[in-house]
């Protein structure tokens, strides 16, 4: 993480106002203590630095620059603090004011502290973030593309990539974004030890194709997956263009996934043995690697410790790609990212009378999975989704899942007239059995609302204010991945007391979308 993300996000955890308190609190404090050094900045004799040497070794700027007769015996300190304020604190202030949506605030201040920042990277990064929100495109793409030339900043090229894909002008923006979206493995916390990523192989792999554009036909490749649970299911038709090229292709989803990938293969296969799928391979361990031997040169087949375990173990591959690079790697057009399918089975349903059994929606409504390094949150209000059906024929199944928040469990409650079935959901296999009798899915931007866009169950999905680039851009949100899907923006701004006053419209418009998909 950033040194000045890190320093913003101690505070965080509290809450984004109250972050936002504090360091008001800092700067009154640090504005206090270079008042007093201001005003106990009496003038002291300067002493030339380099008095001791001859004028002929002095540096030419000092011999060439008039000397000072005296100086502030406290100017060092009034420089170090001002410039920790210009630096670090105004723009954390910036920052938070952007993430408690005052953004007119933000973009004034970050616009007084540009001449204070010419060299921080990373303050043009997050001035970045708040020009792209603001719908101020080529000026944060300007200050992205700064940003990174200060100082290679993966971060600032990251949210650029995130940017053009959300625009989507053309399909030269959409391939500069898939560029830039690389940007994003650089970025993989050590903490993430769930992860399976290795970027020594992710460059092999980048020069075998380099050297050779067709360096993955007829070859083994061992795809990961190292993102989210939705990534996974929305990158997935990507497997059938690299299935076409790759001799075999052994899919390694999240452990969560393995069951839900492989019983939907498993199918495919049995009702179409030769179809695009038929030399995909879902595993759940590591297979064999290829040991680079720094020694003699050559590359030598060893089976690591942890590897000895493993079922799966008949498996070696070429080259290791995950499963997000693949539409860059493979030079994946967007047409064919539509047209390619996932290796999903379309979701059964048995006719049913209407009469007797009402119809049952779905509801999805809050997630901690990205817990403090999401700034602008994706949970929705459940008042909002239960508004929308005050005295309706339908009836509401929750699929919440309790997730792990500091190792414990999170505590909320799902009200006594919605049937709770995310109680009983152990992965992603068990959610789409539980599905078979939804008629439809409401959920805010999750890995739930990816698996019903993908397995044909009539998805909306509600958005905030500033939503993920998946979805289409800020004005029309539409999304390009998903052109069948229902979007709902609701006013996701927490910050004040008239939210459900204000959402009055989202409830109305998602009773309406419900009304036309179930009537």
């Amino acid at each position: 993480m950033r040194p000045i993300e890190s320093f913003w996000r101690l505070y965080e955890k509290i809450s984004e106002q109250k972050s936002l308190d504090i360091f008001y609190e800092i700067l009154e404090k640090l504005q206090m203590i270079l008042q007093n050094l201001k005003s106990t900045n009496t003038q002291i004799p300067y002493i030339y630095p380099h008095l001791h040497k001859k004028n002929s070794e002095q540096p030419l700027f000092d011999r060439l620059s008039p000397n000072p007769k005296t100086i502030g015996k406290n100017d060092a300190k009034i420089y170090q603090i001002q410039n920790y304020i210009d630096c670090m604190i105004l723009p954390g202030i910036a920052f938070y004011l952007h993430s408690l949506y005052r953004d007119k605030e933000s973009l004034k201040l970050y616009k007084e502290l540009e001449s204070k920042n010419t060299h921080n990277s990373d303050f043009w990064s997050f001035y970045g973030d708040t020009l792209w929100h603001n719908r101020f495109y080529q000026e944060a793409y300007n200050v992205f593309m700064k940003s990174n030339a200060i100082s290679q900043n993966p971060n600032a090229l990251f949210s650029c990539s995130k940017m053009l894909l959300q625009l989507l002008d053309d399909e030269e923006m959409y391939m500069e974004g898939l560029a830039l979206y690389e940007n994003r493995l650089a970025l993989i916390r050590d903490d993430k030890k769930d992860l399976v990523f290795s970027m020594p192989h992710y460059k092999a792999l980048c020069n075998a194709l380099k050297a050779d554009e067709n360096a993955l036909r007829d070859k083994v490749i061992f795809v990961i997956s190292e993102q989210g649970y939705g990534d996974t299911i929305m990158f997935s038709p990507a497997l059938a263009k690299l299935c076409q090229i790759a001799k075999k292709v052994l899919f390694m989803p999240q452990s969560s996934l393995f069951r839900l990938f492989d019983y939907a293969l498993e199918s495919i296969k049995a009702k179409e043995p030769n179809s695009v799928f038929k030399n995909l391979h879902i595993i759940g361990s590591l297979p064999k690697d290829t040991i680079y031997d720094n020694k003699d040169g050559k590359y030598e087949q060893k089976e690591l410790e942890f590897q000895k375990q493993s079922a799966r173990l008949e498996y070696g591959f070429d080259y290791v790609a995950p499963i997000c690079s693949l539409p860059y790697l493979l030079k994946m057009s967007l047409d064919e990212w539509l047209a390619l399918p996932r290796p999903l089975v379309p979701i059964k349903r048995e006719p049913k009378s209407r009469a007797k059994n009402p119809p049952k929606i779905a509801i999805f409504w809050h997630t901690n999975s990205s817990g403090n390094y999401e700034r602008f949150k994706r949970d929705c209000p459940l008042e909002i989704i239960t508004n929308a059906f005050i005295n309706s024929p339908y009836s509401l199944v929750s699929f919440q899942v309790r997730e792990k928040v500091n190792g414990k469990l999170e505590d909320f409650i799902v009200p006594t007239f919605m049937q709770n079935r995310g109680e009983n959901l152990k992965d992603w296999q068990d959610t789409f059995e539980s599905l078979s009798d939804i008629d439809m899915i409401i959920s805010i931007d999750s890995a739930l609302a990816h698996l019903g866009l993908s397995i044909g169950i009539p998805t909306l999905v509600l958005l905030p204010l500033k939503f993920d680039w998946r979805w289409g851009n800020i004005e029309y949100p539409k999304s390009p991945f998903y052109p069948h899907a229902h979007l709902v923006v609701f006013d996701s701004n927490p910050h004040d007391s008239k939210m459900l006053k204000r959402n009055k419209s989202t409830s109305q418009k998602i009773r309406k979308i419900a009304d036309e998909i179930l009537s």
